[in-house]
């Protein structure tokens, strides 16, 4: 397991070398999103940080910690490529391919929709966001995923 700063470090690797910027908020839910992709496909976490539900989504404090200077505004750190194996490298330029263009409001989306593990655990706030909660959700993403690729197949 790695820390949440340093997959954050390589989100904000990705977007300077793409000439785009991040803010707190996207790099909260890019870990979150990825972190939830290796529960599902490779049974394994990928941070050992602590997940929470907080008011507006899974809040990570690492990421919290490291970037609070830049409050809400566009994170001016230049990133860092971590050495991941080839496993969890190729995990993370799959998620930035597949989110790099979305808004904030449609990744806060992904986390935060009726079904997520946040949305399941509310109540009185912050409380821990399980991984189990997280890999069962993220399994059915990507079972809904097969089903969808199947039927494209099938139509051909």
């Amino acid at each position: 397991m790695r820390r949440a700063v340093d997959v954050a470090e390589t989100f904000l690797r990705f977007a300077l070398e793409e000439g785009e910027s991040l803010n707190q908020m996207h790099l909260q839910r890019l870990v979150y999103i990825s972190h939830g992709w290796s529960l599902a496909l490779l049974g394994q976490p990928l941070i050992c940080d602590e997940i929470v539900a907080r008011q507006f989504g899974p809040f990570i404090g690492g990421i919290h910690g490291r970037y609070r200077r830049y409050g809400g505004g566009p994170i001016a750190d230049q990133g860092k490529l971590h050495p991941f194996d080839e496993v969890t490298a190729l995990l993370l330029n799959r998620v930035w391919a597949a989110c790099k263009n979305k808004t904030l409001e449609a990744l806060s989306s992904l986390t935060i929709s009726q079904g997520t593990p946040w949305e399941r655990v509310r109540g009185p706030l912050p409380v821990t966001i399980q991984d189990d909660e997280i890999r069962e959700y993220f399994a059915q993403l990507v079972e809904a995923d097969n089903a969808t690729q199947l039927e494209h197949q099938d139509a051909r």
